[in-house]
């Protein structure tokens, strides 16, 4: 059942994980989206300011009907203006031309490009000017706008760099017609635009460090995540194993009751008939002539009987009800003395190694239980072992409390009560124990060898019962 339920709880975790990891990416997914959306708007409204800019200019240059500005290198007088008095001479003699709003919006351009990299273009399917026709993008921009279209905007490579571009169209307002008339333009005609494109180089930047920042902060929370799952699947998972403990105890304890009840009802039944079987044999031994031999009928029924005593008295032992007096013994002494009977029944292909420190420690005992548990636990070893060569290795010692293993215990409600202990173990070189075998291990009658045995360890766990030790 512990497997079942780590099984369980690894399907849980797995479960938890996968929606977690999920939801982090979904989380990181959904704030990329909105990072590249807030990029966009950010590079929309840096191009929509300074398209304002541009069309207040504009405005305030054609509401005065143009300006007039020194001739100069960087303002030469404007070819393309088709206007009364364009150039003018001041009475100091100084020469004047015209600034129109077209001209001076190029100018303005042409100085924020230098100073902030934003290039701003004015442009029309018709201009006066040669260097004012639209590029291809300006163009589908400029056709659109004659279908109704308010604006466009869109990320778009220029000389192997990303901008983002932004036009608006122009339309023909009154103030327009003294320089655009002759083109045959009137008020409230689209005759034109001012394209802005806004570099993305600084955006991206900011882009990147701020993915940086998401990423390094969902990778930490989902480390968190995973921890905090960790660490709460450990203690189910511990939860579990105690449940899962405290179940198994359960189910021992429930049939050891059910198992002691029933040897109990077994031992005093077994008693009761054996009483009168072997009276009755006692008398019909004692009938027959002093002169005759023994009958061979009543004798073997005299030694099966004594064997089905022997039984109910292995049961009486496995339960912890035998009433065999106690008395202070030196372990290592003890077993030193059972030796010989175990060395006449070593197989051959097996060694048998000592260790009996003397003085060891002393117990309340008594020589038959002792032998009863070393004859038991050897045979078991060696049968362990079978064919092949083995060894087995008997040893007397005093551990700690603390030393004590937990796990596999018998009986499993066995509690501490001194801080040390006399220890007999009894180790083999053999095939070891299934898992599966463990918990029926000492059951009356279980063996996984060959019938007519099953009661060795079974006694064994009684007479450790008795000592109020564990095995």
């Amino acid at each position: 059942m512990a497997n079942t339920g780590s099984a369980t709880l690894k399907k849980y975790l797995l479960f938890l994980v996968v929606i977690w990891t999920a939801g982090i990416f979904a989380s990181l997914g959904g704030n990329l989206y909105q990072l590249r959306q807030s990029i966009l708007m950010v590079a929309q409204t840096t191009a929509e300011i300074s398209y304002n800019k541009d069309l207040i200019y504009r405005r305030w240059v054609s509401k005065q009907g143009g300006v007039y500005v020194p001739v100069s290198e960087m303002t030469p007088s404007n070819p393309y203006l088709k206007v009364p008095n364009r150039d003018i001479t001041t009475t100091q003699g100084l020469s004047l031309t015209l600034v129109n709003p077209a001209y001076m919006t190029r100018q303005v351009n042409e100085m924020d490009m230098e100073m902030s990299g934003f290039h701003g273009h004015i442009t029309s399917l018709n201009p006066l000017r040669p260097e004012n026709r639209p590029d291809r993008w300006e163009a589908e921009a400029l056709k659109t706008f004659e279908r109704g279209i308010k604006e466009t905007g869109s990320i778009e490579m220029t000389s192997g760099k990303e901008y983002f571009r932004f036009m608006r169209p122009f339309v023909t307002e009154k103030s327009c017609l003294k320089c655009h008339a002759i083109q045959g333009y009137k008020e409230g005609d689209i005759r034109g635009g001012i394209s802005v494109s806004i570099p993305m180089e600084p955006l991206r930047a900011i882009e990147k460090s701020r993915i940086i920042e998401l990423a390094l902060a969902h990778s930490f929370l989902w480390i968190i995540g995973l921890i905090g799952l960790g660490v709460g699947t450990r203690r189910l998972w511990i939860q579990t194993l105690l449940r899962e403990k405290l179940e198994t105890q359960n189910r021992q304890l429930q049939k050891s009751e059910s198992l002691s009840r029933m040897a109990a009802s077994i031992a005093h039944h077994f008693n009761n008939q054996l009483g009168v079987v072997i009276g009755n044999l006692e008398m019909a031994i004692g009938d027959q002539p002093k002169s005759a031999p023994p009958s061979r009928s009543l004798t073997e029924a005299m030694k099966g009987a004594w064997k089905a005593a022997e039984m109910s008295g292995l049961m009486l032992t496995y339960l912890g009800q035998s009433l065999d007096k106690l008395e202070p013994l030196d372990l290592s002494s003890s077993c030193h003395k059972i030796l010989p009977i175990l060395k006449a029944a070593l197989p051959e292909n097996v060694i048998l190694v000592t260790d009996f420190p003397s003085p060891g420690p002393v117990i309340n005992t008594n020589p038959d239980y002792m032998q009863q548990i070393l004859t038991n636990l050897f045979n078991n070893a060696w049968e362990a072992i079978g064919k092949d060569s083995g060894t087995i290795s008997l040893s007397v010692k005093t551990v700690a409390s603390a030393d004590i293993p937990t796990a596999q215990r018998f009986p499993i409600d066995w509690q501490l009560q001194d801080s040390s202990y006399a220890c007999l173990e009894v180790t083999d070189t053999g095939s070891g124990i299934a898992d599966k075998d463990i918990e029926k291990l000492f059951d009356p009658f279980y063996t996984s060898k060959f019938t007519g045995r099953g009661m060795g360890l079974a006694v064994v766990l009684g007479i450790v019962k008795t000592h109020k030790g564990v095995l």
